[in-house]
């Protein structure tokens, strides 16, 4: 049985521009899609909190 080594996981994940967080593997940067829904989060949480 093939045995990898998890750092070169790691180094081939990193390589395709993921990162860990949160106890997985995501996109290094937002989609413009991810951007817009913080976007509209952020401004929802501020206009309540004005009021």
């Amino acid at each position: 049985m093939f045995r990898v080594i998890s750092e070169a996981i790691r180094l081939h994940l990193h390589q395709l521009g993921k990162t860990w967080k949160l106890s997985k593997w995501v996109p290094h940067e937002l989609t413009n899609d991810n951007k817009l829904s913080r976007l509209t989060i952020c401004s929802a949480n501020i206009s309540r909190n004005a009021s």
